[in-house]
């Protein structure tokens, strides 16, 4: 009897807003994160003089934080796309 209750007052969510939840989530949150996994590959980085295995260890961060970023783009382009395509 709750469970009904529950499910009338709130509706499911439509595709639409599945899709606008998902680009908010990814939009809002994942470049934060990667901007801070690229500070701090650039402060080992600096920080890595003497040693050539933390400077080694640091570029690969900053790697995989641009791999990361060009994922996020690609995953909102197709998003978009996809979107756009069954919406017609």
């Amino acid at each position: 009897m709750l469970l009904s209750l529950w499910f009338r007052l709130l509706p499911l969510a439509d595709v639409s807003t599945a899709f606008s939840n998902l680009a908010t989530l990814v939009g809002g949150y994942l470049p934060g994160i990667l901007t801070f996994i690229f500070v701090i590959a650039g402060y080992m980085y600096v920080t890595a003089i003497a040693d050539p295995q933390n400077a080694i260890l640091a570029k690969r961060g900053m790697g995989h934080a641009v791999v990361g970023t060009i994922l996020i783009v690609l995953a909102g382009t197709i998003a978009v796309a996809f979107y756009t395509s069954i919406t017609k």
